[in-house]
């Protein structure tokens, strides 16, 4: 925000906690409308707007965000606009007894941030970020991709499928998840992959409510449409 100086009798920008490389917003579904315009935003942009003026975010910005989906009372659905921003939605379900057993027993328990250090450097972010740019992806492959996503967008009980973006951001996964596991070009194993993760939470579904139904319905009809889509041959990749 713009914050008025006596001293200078002129107002100055205060950065908010948006100007992060990256930013954790925890049960996102409780921000108001406006908030998640102005997060909209900063995701789709890079950039943050605040009277008229335009301050572009540091780069790599990722946005890592938490909803609980059970207790609705105070919450606002995500506009689709939004979700179809992240690249990735996943579940994490309750931890294995082990992990919980070892978490309870240690010392970072209500200290979690203790527990935690640096594993890589800003300019190693944007150096992996440069290499999965560069993996390959084959006509072949590139065709099979956009099969899984084109299908969702005529799928019976589906309004609105998965969106160009949703497209890109697949393909992007799949790079990830090539380079991850030391290649330099995508099979489609890796688009299969990553479908489940960058497909479901774009698909906007007929009569599905809101909460944990939609999330599970949309994951089975992605599942269902990777097992029934045919996979490119060896000699076509």
């Amino acid at each position: 925000m713009n914050v008025y100086s006596r001293a200078t009798e002129s107002f100055a920008f205060h950065p908010g906690p948006i100007f992060a490389n990256i930013v954790i917003a925890d049960e996102i579904n409780r921000a108001d409308p406006k908030v998640q315009s102005a997060l909209l935003e900063a995701m789709g942009e890079g950039q943050v707007s605040v009277d008229g003026q335009t301050h572009h975010l540091e780069q790599p910005f990722i946005v890592v965000a938490t909803q609980n989906p059970i207790e609705l009372e105070g919450t606002y659905p995500l506009p689709e606009a939004q979700l179809d921003r992240f690249m990735i939605r996943m579940g994490f379900g309750y931890p294995v007894a082990g992990t919980e057993e070892r978490m309870v027993m240690s010392d970072h328990a209500s200290r979690p941030l203790e527990g935690l250090h640096r594993v890589a450097e800003l300019d190693q972010m944007q150096a992996i970020r440069d290499t999965c740019a560069v993996v390959k992806i084959s006509q072949p492959v590139a065709h099979y991709l956009v099969s899984l996503t084109a299908a969702t967008r005529t799928m019976e009980g589906v309004s609105y499928g998965v969106s160009p973006r949703g497209s890109l951001q697949l393909a992007a996964l799949s790079r990830a998840k090539a380079l991850y596991e030391g290649r330099d070009f995508v099979l489609p194993d890796d688009v299969r992959w990553a479908a489940p993760f960058a497909l479901p939470h774009r698909l906007v579904l007929e009569n599905a409510g809101y909460g944990t139904a939609p999330t599970g319905l949309a994951r089975q009809l992605v599942e269902s449409l990777i097992e029934r889509t045919p996979v490119p041959r060896t000699s076509d990749r």
